[in-house]
């Protein structure tokens, strides 16, 4: 009996340690798990991200985190950001143009996840603000600086064109990209973001007849989430040439007890980029 429950308990742990984990947020605008800012750094932070909010109503919000292996578990970065980005629903739930910062101190990774209505175009804009704006200085080790020049990037280059319905502001390469990147530019000013938004979705292979252009996908709110509880949803994706359906459901955190407010309900269909240093 006693070898039995060993190696329950021992099962019960390895299950354990490879679940991924969302932690609760404790402010819309900064969650520096990491410790990652000092007080003032943080304060500037918090700042530029609730003047963005108070004056263009986009939501930023920035997750430091120690390590990836405390919380992904099985899945990749890409997937656990948007997993959280959706958990907390980043942005708001009509116009989906929340953004998520996120960073692996020990593991010297982050990712920019944006939210569903940023067509695929913004995902370079996303690099291109990594690159420029965090990585340089994460290099460094200078991670209170990167953080702030890397938020004010994002924001220049993502939140507000996006909001002015402008093509993504990013330095292409044309020699590497050639042809392909003339025709997304010329493509993007003649036609606007609008087709592009569900572009990646439709890109995907439906799971039960094989063909793509057909996945559709919305999200709904069940169980609002309060103070003391979490709340609950269901993302729903069909199949526009066969009867495929599938229905998922999430939790939503609880809205914080604290001064920093509660999250409008946004979504990821897994938009952005990722960088290491």
């Amino acid at each position: 009996m006693r070898l039995l429950l060993t190696i329950c308990l021992w099962i019960g742990l390895s299950f354990g340690a490879t679940a991924q984990t969302y932690p609760d947020y404790t402010s819309t605008t900064v969650n520096d798990f990491a410790d990652l800012l000092p007080e003032d750094a943080e304060a500037r932070v918090r700042s530029t991200l609730e003047r963005l909010k108070s004056e263009r109503d986009v939501e930023i919000t920035l997750v430091t985190l120690t390590a990836m292996a405390s919380y992904v578990g099985p899945l990749n970065l890409e997937d656990y950001a948007t997993n959280l980005f959706n958990t907390w629903g980043v942005g708001d739930s009509s116009r989906n143009d929340g953004i998520l910062v996120l960073i692996f101190r020990q593991d010297r990774e982050m990712r920019i996840a944006l939210g569903s209505g940023y067509g695929f175009e913004w995902d370079r804009a996303a690099s291109e603000a990594i690159e420029r704006g965090f990585i340089p200085s994460f290099r460094n080790n200078d991670y209170a600086g990167g953080i702030e020049r890397g938020i004010q990037q994002t924001i220049d280059r993502i939140a507000i064109p996006f909001q002015n319905g402008e093509v993504p502001k990013t330095a292409i390469d044309w020699e590497k990209y050639g042809i392909f990147g003339l025709f997304v530019g010329i493509a993007a000013i003649v036609l606007g973001k609008g087709p592009y938004q569900k572009l990646r979705l439709k890109r995907r292979a439906c799971p039960q007849c094989g063909q793509t252009g057909g996945l559709q996908q919305s999200k709904r709110t069940t169980t609002p989430a309060t103070r003391t509880s979490t709340g609950a949803g269901y993302k729903t994706t069909t199949c526009l040439n066969c009867s495929y359906h599938d229905e998922q459901r999430y939790t939503i955190s609880r809205t914080s007890s604290s001064s920093g407010g509660s999250f409008g309900g946004g979504s990821s269909s897994g938009g952005g980029a990722s960088g290491k240093w």
